[in-house]
């Protein structure tokens, strides 16, 4: 079955392959730019190149780190360039291309005759510039401390947000981060900007980063995603940077850690490591294979992340306390010029201990209330593995090829300890005791994630644009678990118990095939046509395997072999437009999806479908002026359901949650929708930003979920065959396909100076609204959440010296359903933070930071709140003050706590976890800056004593024992 699938795939494959044309005579333009008095490089100049004939059509390039430029596929013909950069004179001139190459030699860039007083003021004015759909903020204008890291220097600039260890511009979250263009630590953002030092960065430019296909094609495929370009300094990209910390308290609490940054222009290689058990958790902690939380025992409304969920490594903290060894390495080097190569190696252990209380409402109707409390304890030891990797090669100017690896390697032991108990108060019963339920687990599970994308390019020199892109990637992962499970559950009413003693095995493999083909063929200089086919085959077998201990007996009710296949074909057409201010792409194709699914054990089952799909992508870009730019979307795609959605066995690891598969589940449908607005303000260094984006669902996969009223409830299928027979409190879940899903979110954003302050102001306005189908106890019904937020930062542009940001967020929430009212909610969140550091005259540090949490309930009475205060006083010390000693105090009022409220379709909860308590520390802490082979006085650099470039807004590649922890407060800041 497998391969008559993926045979039905070849014959198209082969004849996109077959597409060949001749080549006609094009050339390229090479050249060096130099300042004319220094001779130094002018790493970042713009360079503008059009044919004389028409100005119209446009080519932009930037000068790398030597300054060196080329512009390639140029047809014969003569051509006018100019070179721009800040503080300098533009240099214009002409180039005939008559042959293969034509080489301009060193170009020199005079500076322009300007009192260096004007030019300073100018710098410090200019906060933000645009260009094109790229927002590039002047790092010089944000005054943080010498030794602050890039992410208190991405706090103060409007529209970014630095929360929980997730950094969102602009609405969108951001997934990677470039430093001059190269890839930094993968897609581990977190890490990426917390080793990266302040002073070093020279402009943090925001822009929509395309897919690899995209970026080899040049046509937009709308599987973009954000990502921030970090330009460093001037003469800082030599050099030798890092810092090292050290610290012990009370307790025996202890927290080292070091990076180490090794830069040479070309080759950059970079180090870090940490070692602590005050719950810092700076590296992302890897979970796509799912076998961190994936136990049942604490409910069957639980949520649980999945790969479609998050992104490589941005999975944030984790709750409770854990102690947490590190390692990661990042290297990346450009071997030749048609080489080059990054890529980046993780080591992570993590030892957890969490301890949950969970209270849960369940409003079941007729005045009747199910009340669910849990206590769950917790401990887990993770090892993670990975490996990213990604090499360009230009074959020739005309041929180029990219490989992308991916290997991800993980271990998981866990054991747990639940006490669950179910009360209802209905009719003259208050709070009745329902029953109980208790369980001791451990676990064991291991596995591989192994990937790789292939891409090759091929430009037609006969005419600009004409393209030929192929992409080939694959995959396989492997995931083996094995699971004890002892658990004792009891009825009162009746009064009767159940024991369940099991073994668990549970095992998982999974491949993914898959290729692109594109062609685009240029309409004129200014339109393409575009022709494209895309083919995926995914395949995902799961064995799980229950017995009865001691006898070690097969469950079979209770265990499955399920395997399933989809294969999915698109082919169509496309359009793009692009001028100098409006880009236009639009792309139609037809989908044909097949499902296959067998099921071998305990039973054989088939099951097959096939589904016809038009999916469409539409894209406008409008640049209104160099600082108003407006970018929309308007897309489909499907999603098909996971292999353990799809499997036909029961769960009842937890008798009180008892789920199953369905293997009758369909793919789901969505069309999106995403319009930006970004004006800046340059003069008066203003930034607004406005975003709206929404999604309708159609087949959206749900729960019908089932709550027991009484002893000896029947939960029946759908050709009335009873699948289990439930006691009183016990519900069933069981995923099914719904129409009406929608949501629709937008946010706006608006940052200005505030200049008798000398700080920075940035404030947020945003709602979310969602509109989410479910089946509770046979009844269908829609429940509407919908989330007001806003909130203000202001902060410090006053010196290097004094530092302090001052924040308030506030959230409004209300879910409402129309058929069981009881269960509309509201409540409020709010949290009030600051930070303040002082290094004074004498070298002695000043640190505090707070800030202050509070829950509100509205419609049931609830408050929870707590205030966060962490200090410390230090001394400076060593040569430019690039040391310092001092003694912190955590939780300086002993009042931290882990609290949240979720409202979800069929519940309402509170949960609160163990948190790190109060204790005292004394640290050490040591800057290395060492640029061009000196040690270099930071202070000098953050005031902007050098011209600073201004880029073109895209990369070349195309596109601590003080701080707030991340990912909330359950760890040291």
């Amino acid at each position: 079955m497998k391969m008559k699938l993926i045979k039905s795939a070849f014959p198209i494959f082969l004849l996109f392959l077959s597409v060949s044309a001749f080549a006609q005579q094009a050339g390229s333009v090479t050249g060096t730019l130099q300042d004319a008095q220094t001779k130094e490089p002018m790493a970042g100049a713009m360079v503008e190149i059009f044919p004389v004939s028409d100005s119209a059509a446009r080519r932009y390039v930037t000068a790398n780190a030597q300054g060196r430029f080329s512009v390639t596929g140029l047809p014969y013909r003569e051509y006018a360039y100019n070179v721009t950069f800040l503080g300098y004179d533009t240099l214009a001139g002409s180039v005939k291309v008559n042959r293969a190459a034509v080489a301009l030699g060193v170009l020199q860039m005079a500076q322009k005759a300007q009192d260096l007083d004007e030019v300073l003021v100018s710098a410090r004015a200019m906060r933000t510039s645009s260009k094109g759909d790229t927002v590039v903020y002047n790092s010089g204008a944000f005054k943080v401390t010498q030794d602050a890291a890039t992410e208190d220097l991405l706090k103060k600039m409007p529209g970014i947000s630095v929360q929980n260890g997730t950094v969102t511009a602009h609405g969108e979250t951001v997934q990677k981060i470039l430093v001059d263009g190269k890839e930094f630590f993968g897609s581990d953002v977190t890490t990426a900007i917390k080793n990266l030092p302040a002073e070093a960065i020279d402009k943090v430019e925001v822009f929509n980063k395309l897919s690899d296909q995209a970026e080899f094609s040049g046509v937009d495929d709308g599987e973009g995603y954000k990502a921030i370009n970090l330009v460093t300094r001037k003469n800082m990209n030599r050099g030798t940077f890092g810092k090292f910390y050290a610290g012990y308290g009370f307790n025996d609490k202890y927290n080292a850690g070091a990076s180490l940054n090794l830069f040479n222009d070309k080759r950059r290689f970079s180090i870090i490591g940490m070692a602590n058990n005050v719950n810092q958790q700076n590296f992302a902690i890897d979970d796509i294979l799912g076998v961190v939380g994936t136990s049942n025992s604490g409910g069957g409304g639980a949520r649980h992340r999945s790969g479609r969920e998050m992104s490589n490594f941005m999975v944030g903290n984790q709750s409770g306390v854990s102690t947490v060894y590190s390692l990661g390495v990042n290297y990346s080097e450009e071997w030749s010029e048609k080489v080059k190569f990054d890529g980046s190696y993780f080591f992570n252990s993590t030892k957890t201990h969490v301890n949950t209380v969970t209270n849960r409402n369940y409003y079941l109707g007729d005045d009747s209330t199910q009340y669910y409390d849990a206590l769950g304890i917790r401990d887990t030891r993770n090892y993670n593995h990975r490996f990213n990797a990604r090499l360009d090669y230009k074959i020739n100017e005309n041929n180029s090829l990219m490989f992308r690896p991916s290997v991800s390697l993980q271990t998981n032991d866990a054991s747990s300890s639940d006490t669950l108990t179910t009360m209802l108060s209905a009719n003259a019963m208050e709070n009745a005791l329902v029953n109980l339920f208790r369980s001791t687990t451990s676990s064991h599970t291991e596995g591989y994630n192994i990937s790789g994308n292939l891409i090759y390019r091929h430009k037609f020199g006969e005419k600009l644009g004409r393209t030929l892109t192929v992409m080939f990637g694959g995959g396989v992962s492997k995931n083996d678990g094995k699971q004890d499970q002892y658990s004792l559950t009891r009825y009162f009413n009746p009064d009767s118990e159940s024991l369940l003693d099991q073994y668990i095995a549970n095992n998982s493999r999974s491949y993914r095939l898959s290729g692109h083909v594109m062609y685009s063929e240029p309409l004129s200089e200014k339109s393409q046509l575009l022709f494209s086919y895309n083919a995926n085959y995914s395949y995902s077998d799961r064995d799980k395997r229950s017995y009865q201990r001691p006898e070690y007996i097969m469950i079979d009710s209770l265990s499955n072999t399920y395997n399933s296949g989809y294969l999915t074909q698109q082919v169509g057409p496309g359009f793009r437009y692009n001028n100098k201010k409006v880009m236009v792409i639009g792309n139609l194709s037809y989908q044909y999806s097949t499902l296959a699914g067998d099921q071998q054990f305990p039973k054989v089952t088939k099951t097959s479908a096939d589904f016809n799909n038009l999916v469409y992508m539409a894209l406008l870009d409008v640049k209104f002026n160099p600082t108003n730019t407006l970018r929309a979307m308007l897309r489909s795609s499907t999603n098909n359901p996971s292999v353990t959605q799809l499997q036909d066995v029961l769960d009842v690891s937890n008798p009180l949650f008892v789920s199953q598969g369905n293997p009758n589940l369909r793919p789901v449908y969505a069309n999106r929708m995403f319009v930006r607005y970004v004006n800046t303000n340059v003069t008066k260094g203003r930034t607004f930003m406005a975003m709206l984006g929404g999604s309708m669902q159609s087949n959206y996969i749900s729960n019908a979920t089932v709550i027991a009223g009484k002893n000896g409830y029947e939960v029946k299928d759908p050709a009335g065959n009873t699948v289990i027979v439930l006691n009183q409190g016990a519900q069933y879940s069981r995923p099914v396909n719904m129409n009406g899903y929608w949501n629709v979110n937008g946010m706006m954003s608006y940052g200005l100076p505030v200049s008798f302050l000398k700080s920075n102001l940035n404030v947020n306005l945003g709602i979310n609204y969602a509109a989410t189908p479910n089946i509770f106890n046979e009844v269908k019904s829609t429940t509407n959440t919908t989330t007001y937020t806003a909130g203000a930062v202001l902060g410090s542009n006053i010196s290097e010296k004094l530092d302090f940001t001052l924040g308030y967020d506030v959230g409004y929430n209300v879910a409402s359903n129309k058929v069981r009212k009881e269960s509309n909610n509201r409540y409020v969140n709010q949290q009030v933070s600051g930070n303040f550091k002082w290094i004074t005259w004498a070298g002695i540090t000043l640190q505090a930071n707070g800030s202050y949490l509070k829950y509100s309930g509205i419609t049931d009475s609830f408050v929870e709140d707590y205030f966060l205060l962490n200090a410390s006083i230090g001394k400076k010390i060593f040569k430019h003050q690039r040391g310092e000693i001092n003694v912190s105090a955590y939780d300086l009022l002993n009042q931290n706590k882990s609290f949240s409220r979720n409202v979800t379709d069929i519940y309402i909860e509170n949960v609160k976890t163990n948190v790190l308590g109060r204790y005292f520390s004394i640290n050490l802490i040591y800057n290395l800056r060492r640029f061009g082979g000196k040690n270099v006085d930071a202070s000098s650099t953050r005031r902007g004593e050098t011209p600073d470039s201004l880029h073109d807004g895209r990369p070349p590649m195309g596109r601590p024992p003080m701080g707030p922890p991340p990912g909330g407060h359950r760890g040291p800041m």
